[in-house]
């Protein structure tokens, strides 16, 4: 009785993990191939799309070594340092404080890339960002947006830089 309880759960288990596995595929969309142009209507309706969704993220494209795409936050944020990444914002709609540099307090290894999250930031600079502006993060800063009073939409690069 207990090993058919623990095989089915094996299963269950590989069945999650595949599914999950085929969801993230499904996502990712490789880098356009010819020039390829968004008009400011088309972002505007996947803004539309990722604010009435509750998504988070609308991907341009996604590749290894770089991505990008439009993000909506809200709520609290995680403390994040890239090990090998550089992120490029440039904040669409709403807005809130950024908060980068210093030194990641309570940090734990993220991923094989170096990456790392962590409780807050001593030490960093705090700025309110709004529509317009642009945020450029070196990699193995810590960043985070510290406080967003409704939501922050950003168009967002990433790219490895090690």
């Amino acid at each position: 009785m207990r090993a058919k309880a623990l095989v089915l759960i094996g299963i269950g288990a590989i069945a999650l993990c595949a599914v999950t596995s085929f969801a993230q595929q499904q996502q990712r969309k490789p880098a356009p191939v010819r020039t390829t142009f968004w008009t400011l209507d088309e972002q505007n309706q996947h803004m539309k799309e990722l604010m009435a969704s509750k998504m988070t993220n609308w991907p341009f494209f996604q590749e290894e070594k770089y991505n990008t795409e439009m993000r909506n936050l809200t709520g609290k944020q995680p403390v994040l340092v890239h090990g090998k990444r550089v992120d490029f914002m440039v904040i669409r709609d709403g807005g809130g404080t950024f908060t980068a540099g210093g030194e990641l307090v309570d940090g734990k290894a993220g991923n094989a890339n170096g990456d790392m999250t962590g409780t807050g930031i001593k030490g960093g600079v705090s700025r309110v960002v709004k529509p317009g502006d642009v945020v450029f993060v070196p990699a193995g800063v810590p960043h985070y947006f510290s406080e967003i009073p409704d939501h922050v939409t950003q168009i967002l690069v990433r790219w490895d830089v090690k």
